[in-house]
């Protein structure tokens, strides 16, 4: 989000925001929605606290939330539950970028392995170089 507010600026990102946590009061049907005030302070702390985060990482936070990932809303859309939600969403993109970086490492390491078998001799025939004999 930050690139995006460097770009468009800072209103671009909020306006944005904002139209998408109205769109999940939508989505989750509950008969209570957040007054624009509390949107615009939600979509505010988030920009603040997780600013970091990509535009396409928000909309897959937001699609895990409309997917039931991080429970359900109950009567009205909590702005704290969506930051709640948000914290759990950040530990599962953790684990996923860390396991994708190990699988990564795990593959660099295989292909080392196999370039190195190319020139690899045994033991008897690095014996055998070093004593002369071919």
């Amino acid at each position: 989000m930050g690139v995006v507010s460097q770009t468009y600026g800072p209103n671009t990102t909020l306006s944005w925001l904002v139209i998408q946590l109205q769109n999940l009061g939508e989505f989750a049907g509950v008969s209570q929605k957040m007054r624009l005030e509390q949107t615009e302070e939600a979509a505010r702390v988030i920009i603040a606290q997780y600013g970091f985060l990509k535009v396409t990482e928000i909309m897959l936070f937001l699609h895990h939330i409309k997917a039931g990932r991080y429970g359900h809303f109950y009567g009205t859309v909590d702005p704290q539950r969506i930051t709640d939600a948000l914290r759990e969403f950040l530990e599962w993109r953790y684990n996923e970028i860390s396991r994708i970086e190990k699988q990564r490492e795990q593959e660099r390491w295989a292909r080392e392995l196999e370039e190195r078998k190319k020139t690899a001799i045994t033991y008897d025939e690095y014996i055998a170089l070093k004593n002369g004999n071919k």
